[in-house]
């Protein structure tokens, strides 16, 4: 996987300005998501399918276009129509990972409360907010105005929520975030090949299910620093709305930050993640191959073919033959050049 992540490597140098303008777009999007989510709370749910993950998508089939095709605005925004197709969608499962983000959030939301409950002071403080919320009984209005009247300028009361939605969400967005980066390589294989359902399973419970330990040791071992930054500019994030007192925006600084380092780490990824696809669709062909060179000796030996008959399937054969072979040479000549590159 080495040899994979070299070549991805090489192609990220060559078409360095293509993808820095799209890497850019793509920030400026997610920044505008964040912003628009501030005025309109929940508007995320809406942006994320229909404007990111489109967007995600057009990259990533503008990256295996480059080799063949030159980049172009035109073409970029036809791949984002294409990118809002639910069935190239679907491979990401967004909402799978939405909910299991939901779950850990609360799951976190819920411990960390539970620990600021053994300090003394914050104890107190649940206990007073508890008895508030009993008397209004189930009056939901009367309890968001005893938490606002009461507890909005309390200094314990901020520092916990700040505290605790801060490890919460960042804890659930570093999920989703790894989950849908995780299963880009999987969409990636079904819209490259324009596989229907099911039809890509063997690329991933054969092929990949072999390479996946080295697929993930070999990125770790050359891009370990750029995952570290994501959760550490979260951090830088919110320990800097922290100081300038914009506790309530703790979510958004963190989330802004993060996306810097998200961007930093993409094109290496998602190169990688085309070139890891482009050597496993490659190794089923070769094994497909070899299956057909079996079927064919089966037919040749069991059938009772006419001479013309007999000829066509061996020049048939004979041209997938060739085109294997012209193929092995050209990735003979990548690796050669990659070499000559390095040194």
């Amino acid at each position: 996987m080495q040899e994979v992540y070299m070549e991805a490597k090489k192609k990220k140098k060559k078409f360095y300005p293509m993808i820095f303008a799209m890497l850019f777009g793509f920030f400026m999007v997610c920044l505008l998501t964040v912003v628009l989510n501030i005025l309109f709370p929940a508007f995320v749910i809406v942006l994320f399918p229909l404007l990111i993950l489109p967007y995600f998508i057009a990259m990533q089939m503008t990256l295996i276009q480059l080799d063949v095709q030159e980049f172009s605005r035109k073409n970029f925004y036809r791949l984002l129509v294409v990118g809002l197709s639910p069935m190239i969608r679907r491979s990401f499962r967004v909402l799978k990972n939405a909910l299991l983000a939901c779950l850990i959030y609360f799951l976190a939301m819920q411990v960390s409360m539970f620990i600021f409950g053994l300090i003394p002071e914050y104890s107190e403080l649940m206990t007073e907010l508890t008895k508030s919320i009993a008397l209004n009984g189930s009056n939901i209005n009367n309890v968001i105005d005893t938490i606002t009247n009461n507890y909005q300028n309390n200094e314990l009361w901020t520092n916990m929520i700040f505290i605790s939605s801060s490890i919460a969400y960042g804890l659930a967005f570093m999920f989703f975030v790894y989950k849908m980066l995780h299963n880009a390589l999987y969409a990636l294989c079904k819209t490259s090949a324009s596989l229907p359902d099911g039809k890509d399973q063997p690329i991933f419970k054969e092929v990949f299910k072999r390479r996946s330990r080295a697929y993930y040791k070999t990125y770790y071992k050359n891009e370990w620093y750029k995952v570290v930054l994501v959760p550490l500019f979260y951090i830088l994030g919110v320990v800097l709305a922290y100081f300038l007192e914009r506790k309530a925006l703790n979510l958004v600084f963190g989330i802004s930050f993060s996306l810097v380092a998200i961007v930093i780490l993409l094109p290496s990824l998602m190169l990688y993640q085309e070139k890891t696809y482009a050597s496993m669709f490659e190794e089923l062909s070769k094994r497909n191959f070899t299956n057909m060179q079996k079927v064919y000796s089966d037919i040749k030996g069991q059938a009772n073919l006419s001479e013309e008959q007999e000829k066509a399937l061996e020049d048939f054969m004979n041209q997938l033959e060739n085109a294997m072979k012209e193929k092995n040479e050209q990735g003979g000549n990548d690796n050669k050049e990659n070499k000559s590159s390095d040194e």
